[in-house]
């Protein structure tokens, strides 16, 4: 596998690894349906060749774990559906069609089809730019007083907000209490969660080999700078992470200024971007974070987003709590009156506490087991991605999702990727 980067790369593989490196942006914008995007659009179109080629040459279908975590959770949905005749049969057949996409998304492409190599150097550019673009909107800002939006004007947003304008007037408010840049995504959340694969990738593999510390360096900063709380808390843990494992058997022969480079050059950026603030805005920001993680009064609230669906998981009985109450039902349940949420609003759960609602106990075990042995046997890389998904599941709804494809992907076939000689070094 280590061979992959001299082999020719086709022309159906660029497109379809461009694809799905781009789908977190491409997934923004929807065809004029509510719930479908142009991204889900172009790779379902993708996955028929993809399909194809699958059925051609392979003559067997490898078992995965994960296959079993789907088979159940659709069967869970099935029964529930037969035990409440009044329950949405539409929303648990979107759920399930969802659930399919994505299995046949991240587990039927094969290494023709998604080049690893070229995804690292895809990646690398699009994270590069979309930080670049960060950095512009601060200058646009704090330098001309003019908000630069990364939004494509005149196309709908694949969002509870579907109209351009409208989320332009709902979010300009949000200036005037303080600055939070997005890049070309529609909140900073979604930036950082764009970016923490990618920063993981510069660390631990070739992915920007040559310039490899500057470049997660500038990753690491733009995260920060985004203003997102999962954004600053990985991008520091990676760090750490990273001089812990790269260290522990070559610190003798490194020079330790090297080493803190990107550190150094951290703290003087964005201490320099801090400088561009005025003292409100500096507050603003402090207060946002301290909001973000102790408050329990507003849906906005860290508290909220990572408890609202633990809520609703004490409700069900125990025989639910175990086996799970079916993909796309909760809502039934809520209509119904079975269940009530923290502030009225159904439509957010953390990952992790959607699993337990949707899937329960048991589920979630598969779904770790699942996870494990994926990422089992494979390089610190993937190791590290699987544990990125733990931990943002807890706080975001990622489940299912375009950068969760993505990070999946990358745990199945990061280890066709050169390992940084540094890094290799450590396991000498």
């Amino acid at each position: 596998m280590n061979n992959l980067s001299s082999l020719p790369i086709s022309r159906w593989s660029k497109i379809f690894t461009l694809l799905i490196v781009a789908f977190p942006i491409l997934d923004i914008y929807a065809v004029g349906v509510k719930g479908i995007s142009i991204g889900s659009v172009l790779l379902s179109i993708a996955l028929i060749r993809v399909l194809l080629s699958f059925l051609k040459y392979r003559h067997y279908i490898k078992w995965n774990p994960y296959y079993g975590f789907c088979i159940y959770g659709v069967v869970i949905s099935l029964i529930t559906l037969l035990l409440h005749n009044e329950f949405s049969v539409l929303e648990v057949f979107v759920r399930l069609t969802y659930f399919l996409f994505y299995i046949l998304l991240i587990f039927m492409p094969s290494l023709h089809d998604f080049n690893i190599v070229y995804a690292g150097k895809i990646y690398l550019r699009l994270g590069l730019l979309a930080g670049c673009f960060l950095i512009l909107q601060y200058i646009c800002f704090w330098g001309f007083g003019y908000t630069l939006i990364g939004l494509i004007p005149g196309l709908s947003l694949n969002y509870s907000i579907t109209d351009y304008t409208e989320w332009i007037n709902k979010y300009s408010g949000m200036y005037e209490i303080i600055f939070r840049p997005t890049s070309v995504f529609p909140e900073p959340a979604a930036f950082a969660q764009y970016m923490a694969p990618l920063l993981i990738l510069t660390l631990f593999t070739s992915v920007g080999e040559k310039r490899r510390l500057i470049l997660a360096g500038f990753i690491s900063i733009v995260m920060i700078l985004s203003t997102s709380t999962n954004g600053i808390v990985f991008s520091i843990s990676a760090w750490m992470i990273y001089f812990i494992y790269y260290n522990y058997k070559s610190i003798k022969r490194k020079n330790i200024l090297t080493l803190l480079f990107p550190l150094i050059t951290f703290s003087i950026v964005f201490f320099f971007f801090v400088l561009l603030t005025n003292d409100n805005s500096i507050s603003n920001y402090t207060a946002r974070q301290l909001n973000d993680i102790f408050d329990m009064n507003t849906s906005a609230s860290g508290y909220i987003r990572v408890l609202r669906g633990f809520d609703i998981y004490s409700q069900l009985n125990i025989l639910e709590e175990i086996f799970g109450i079916g993909l796309g039902t909760y809502r039934s349940y809520y209509a119904m009156g079975s269940i009530y949420v923290l502030d009225g609003e159904v439509e957010y759960m953390s990952s992790l506490s959607y699993l337990f609602v949707s899937t329960g106990v048991i589920g979630f075990l598969l779904f770790i087991y699942a996870l494990f042995y994926n990422s089992k046997g494979k390089g610190i890389c993937s190791k590290l991605l699987a544990m990125w998904i733990i931990l943002v599941f807890t706080s975001s709804s990622l489940f299912n999702s375009p950068v969760y494809a993505l990070a999946y992907l990358l745990i199945l076939y990061s280890d066709a990727l050169k390992i940084n000689k540094s890094v290799s070094e450590v396991t000498r």
